[in-house]
C-alpha cells in the first residue's frame, strides 16, 4: 500500500474518532431530558423508521375522527415514555408551546388531548396493540438488538419471533 494512501486512510480514522469526542462531549452537556428525548429519536429513527405506518393500518372504530389513530396511539406511548403520572398532566405539558413544537418535530404528529387518547384506549381491541408490540419486537430480532444480551451465560432463544428463556433441565429424582 502506498504511503499516501496510509496517511490519508490515517487521518480520516482520526477525524472519526475527533467527530466522535465532540458528538460525546455535546451529549454530556445536555440535560437528562434532552438526552432522554435524543435517545427516543434515535431509537425510532434507526429501528422503527415506519412506525407511524404501522399505527395507521391500526382498526380505527371511532365515530368522530378528529385525530389519526397514529396520533391518539403515539400519545399514549409518549405519556407512558414521559413518565406522566395522569392525563391531566400530560394535558398542562400540552398547554407549553415549546412542549407541542418540540413533540411535533420529534414525532410529526400533532399532540392530542389525553381524553381523546383515553376514550381511544377504551375501545381499541387489546389485540391490535399486541400485534404492534409483536410486529416491533420482531424488527428488533431481526436486526439482532437483543444478541448481545444473555441469561444466566446463555444466549436467549428465539421461537416464533418472541423471546423465551434458556431452557434448564433439572433432575427430578
Amino acid at each position: 500500500m502506498n504511503t499516501r494512501v496510509k496517511c490519508k486512510c490515517k487521518k480520516i480514522k482520526r477525524d472519526k474518532r475527533n467527530k466522535k469526542k465532540i458528538f460525546q462531549k455535546q451529549e454530556q452537556t445536555k440535560s437528562k431530558g434532552q438526552q432522554i428525548v435524543c435517545q427516543i429519536n434515535k431509537t425510532i429513527s434507526h429501528y422503527f423508521p415506519d412506525l407511524i405506518d404501522r399505527m395507521e393500518k391500526m382498526s380505527d372504530y371511532r365515530e368522530r375522527k378528529h385525530y389519526k389513530i397514529a396520533e391518539l396511539v403515539m400519545g399514549g406511548i409518549t405519556m407512558f415514555l414521559f413518565k406522566e403520572g395522569s392525563r391531566n398532566a400530560m394535558n398542562n405539558d400540552r398547554k407549553e408551546n415549546k412542549f407541542i413544537r418540540n413533540y411535533q418535530r420529534l414525532f410529526k404528529l400533532r399532540l392530542p388531548q389525553m381524553d381523546a387518547v383515553d376514550d381511544l384506549l377504551v375501545i381499541l381491541k387489546e389485540e391490535e396493540l399486541e400485534q404492534l408490540k409483536a410486529a416491533l419486537v420482531a424488527t428488533l430480532i431481526e436486526k439482532r438488538v437483543f444478541r448481545k444480551f444473555k441469561f444466566f451465560g446463555k444466549k436467549t432463544c428465539c421461537k416464533n419471533k418472541t423471546l423465551l428463556s434458556p431452557i434448564t433441565h433439572t433432575d427430578n429424582s
